[in-house]
């Protein structure tokens, strides 16, 4: 689900507006990205005043999210001035797609496996796995979402919502984006397979929520490893893994039947 809405949100930005469609104040953007770092900076300081894994992360966001509001509204203000009110084009589908195939070009597994090294204390929850398998794991529905956009944008009935005065965002969200989810959700059939081969793959390997070790498929097998005569500690989590992933991969074909 991370990773469909991740993908959803940066394949509709890229493939909707392209390079050379979405606009931004000058003021708007340059406050937004001299807040970034104070926002990286604040979100750190927020998240010392939580003892809780759970809640120190949910500080974190909190604090990312409220400094790069204000700086929004700082760039609102800042934007009414004749020099920064001048709209400038960001070349945002060149930007997504390079990031996605920097994301690409290194198997999801391999990057997982290195930040989960890197910070294996902060790592070692459930919901931390399911944040980096996310973060990783975006860039197939971005491409997927991105070319429909790229053919329906082009359509009529867009044409026509343009033509009457309709925000660009109205258009998106009301009229393209629908259209364009009916063979997204192939991809998140088969995306949701291959989420459960990546989890299971990094439980084998010791990777994940301890408090759950011996609760997993992969922590199952990787039990099973140690005697591996007992078939029936073995069998079971792999025959589940096998069905499940069957039976996602027969969904995501019959739902590409109906397209």
């Amino acid at each position: 689900g991370l990773a469909f809405a991740l993908g959803l949100v940066l394949g509709a930005i890229a493939g909707f507006w392209g390079d050379d469609r979405l606009r931004m104040r000058r003021g708007m953007l340059w406050m937004l990205l001299a807040g970034l770092p104070f926002a990286w900076f604040y979100a750190g300081v927020a998240q010392t005043f939580f003892l809780s894994q759970r809640g120190s992360w949910l500080s974190w966001i909190a604090g990312f999210a409220a400094t790069i509001v204000l700086f929004w509204f700082l760039g609102r203000l800042l934007g009414r001035a004749p020099f920064f009110s001048k709209k400038i084009v960001i070349p945002a589908d060149l930007a997504i797609m390079r990031i996605a195939e920097v994301f690409t070009s290194v198997p999801g597994l391999l990057l997982i496996i290195a930040f989960a090294a890197m910070l294996r204390d902060q790592t070692q929850t459930l919901w931390m796995m399911i944040a980096l398998i996310g973060a990783f794991s975006w860039p197939g529905v971005a491409l997927f979402v991105r070319a429909e956009l790229l053919r329906i944008r082009s359509l009529d009935y867009v044409a026509a919502a343009r033509g009457i005065g309709i925000s660009e965002w109205r258009v998106l969200f009301r009229h393209a984006l629908p259209n364009a989810l009916r063979p997204v959700y192939t991809v998140l059939a088969f995306g949701v397979a291959s989420a459960i081969i990546l989890e299971a793959s990094l439980s084998f390997l010791g990777y994940g929520d301890q408090n759950l070790h011996g609760a997993t498929w992969g922590s199952l097998l990787q039990n099973a490893r140690h005697s591996p005569q007992l078939w029936w500690i073995s069998l079971p989590p792999g025959l589940a893994i096998s069905f499940t992933i069957l039976a996602l991969h027969a969904i995501g074909e019959a739902l590409s039947e109906r397209r």
